[in-house]
Formats: C-alpha cells, structure tokens, sequence
C-alpha cells in the first residue's frame, strides 16, 4: 500500500509538466473518463469521424494496487521484497498505465468532473455522463454543436 502511494505520487509528479490535451492538427479532441468495470464502445466510429479519442480508466491505481498486494507476506521486509519484485517484472506497462491514469485523473480534477463515466467534448464545453457508448454520446450532442465537422 505504501509503495502504491509513493507510486502514484512518483507518476503525478513526473506528467505534472506533460500537456492535459493532445490534438492532432485541427482534431476534435474527445475526452473519455470510465472505470475498468465499464468498458468504452465505439472509439473506432468517432475516429473514422475525425476526431482524436483519449480514454482514460480513472481506477488504475486501485486496480494495480489490489493485484501488487495480493498475497503478500505479513513481514513487512518480504512484503516489500516482493512488492518490489512485482513491479520491476511489469514496470514497462505498469508505468504507461501509471502515467495515463495519473493524466486522466489530473484533466477530470481540472474539469471538475465528479460522476464517471464521463465523455467529454470541446475541452470540457460539453461533458455526457453515465455514457460508455461514444457513438451514443456523440449523437446526443451533434445536435448542439459541430462537432467532427470542422469549425
């Protein structure tokens, strides 16, 4: 538990200068904020509309955390030995994972976002709650905007 929260500070603390937005050219940039338990349909579909998708899973940390500490010894030594271990066998990808959990919950923070899942679009002008499918989302604010049509 402790190594998870020096884990996650360490993450916070190494994007804190990292940009919250990344477009491609002109894109719409469609901001998606879910939990590992609720999957995201429909990225492809607003892709092939032109617009660039982030999708975030705001629990990584908790997630990683229950699986680092899984069965670890009651020595708090051995615990840590092993914790240690763990880590550095998944460091590549739980560092990525890290990384992209700790932007996406910075950027929810920044947009104030209290309910997830959340599909956000326009850098926040516009947010969908409780939505996991982007295409729906999507067809719930095209009325409103021109989104994906250029500007």
């Amino acid at each position: 538990m402790i190594i998870m929260r020096f884990l996650m500070v360490a993450a916070l603390l190494a994007i804190a200068g990292a940009p919250l937005q990344a477009t491609e050219g002109e894109k719409p940039l469609v901001e998606v904020f879910t939990l590992s338990d609720r999957p995201i349909r429909g990225v492809k579909a607003l892709e092939r509309r032109g617009m660039t998708v982030n999708v975030y899973v705001v629990d990584t940390f908790e997630q990683a955390d229950r699986r680092l500490s899984a069965g670890l010894p009651t020595n708090e030594h051995q615990a840590i030995e092993t914790a240690t271990h763990r880590i550095q066998q998944q460091s590549a990808s739980l560092s990525r994972r890290y990384q992209q959990a700790a932007q996406g919950l910075m950027r929810a923070l920044s947009l104030g976002l209290k309910r997830i899942p959340a599909v956000v679009f326009d850098g926040g002008k516009t947010v969908v709650l409780g939505v996991t499918d982007l295409e729906m989302a999507f067809s719930i604010v095209q009325p409103r905007q021109s989104i994906g049509r250029g500007r």
